[in-house]
């Protein structure tokens, strides 16, 4: 049987189920309502803290078929595909297996002029942004300067220093917060929490989700066992 981590199983789908970073989800939803929505993002943090989350809510919420107030229903069609990884005008890259500058231009420069599939935006989220070679910021610079008005971009960072100013200074920049014990036991309750992880096969390389998943479990002990967790 396939393994879900715990941090992908409780993962937020609304707005209103994040944790700990209000002062990004309340500028979000105001964005969302006034329809203000910047063409460009930044968001930076330490792992683990939203940032890749809070970028699939923000593509939910501009694709959604019944947003109310800048949130999204987290319930219609277009929600769930955001939310199974399966919408066809939200475009996720790894940075970290994408560095080069063929693959901006192949997986972005290339195709972002074309319109939207399904929905009125075209969502690129592309993580760990930093870790993309110096001629891949110049490619992907140009678009950010002038991008389609169907296009928005997510960039997030574990490590924001390294993104370029030029590419910086054309984004609107979120910081995001590492959770604090004291702000999951103020969460409302919406799931169940996990029993600890059982013990992986070793392998040649780093399990990340098997890591992220211990880190959250030793966390989550110190809360109440009747505590409810969403992640």
């Amino acid at each position: 049987m396939s393994h879900t981590s715990f941090y992908r199983k409780y993962r937020p789908v609304t707005f209103s189920q994040m944790v700990g970073q209000a002062h990004i989800e309340r500028t979000l939803r105001n964005a969302l309502a006034h329809d203000q929505v910047a063409h460009a993002y930044l968001f930076s943090g330490p792992r683990g803290t939203g940032k890749t989350t809070t970028a699939r809510i923000l593509a939910a919420a501009l694709l959604c078929d019944h947003p109310n107030d800048g949130e999204p229903d987290g319930t219609c069609e277009q929600c769930r595909e955001v939310e199974r990884g399966e919408h066809p005008d939200v475009i996720e890259l790894d940075a970290a297996s994408r560095t080069g500058v063929d693959n901006v231009r192949d997986e972005i420069i290339a195709r972002v002029q074309f319109a939207p599939v399904r929905g009125k935006s075209k969502i690129y989220i592309i993580d760990e942004v930093h870790m993309l070679s110096t001629g891949a910021f110049n490619a992907m610079l140009k678009t950010l300067e002038e991008p389609p008005e169907h296009v928005v971009f997510i960039l997030c960072t574990t490590d924001p220093q390294k993104v370029p100013e030029t590419i910086r200074s054309r984004c609107q920049q979120f910081d995001f917060h590492a959770y604090t014990v004291e702000e999951l036991r103020l969460v409302p309750a919406t799931a169940q929490l996990p029993q600890k992880p059982s013990p992986r096969k070793p392998s040649a390389h780093i399990n990340a989700d098997a890591a992220e998943d211990e880190r959250w479990f030793a966390l989550l002990q110190s809360l109440s066992p009747d505590t409810k967790v969403p992640m």
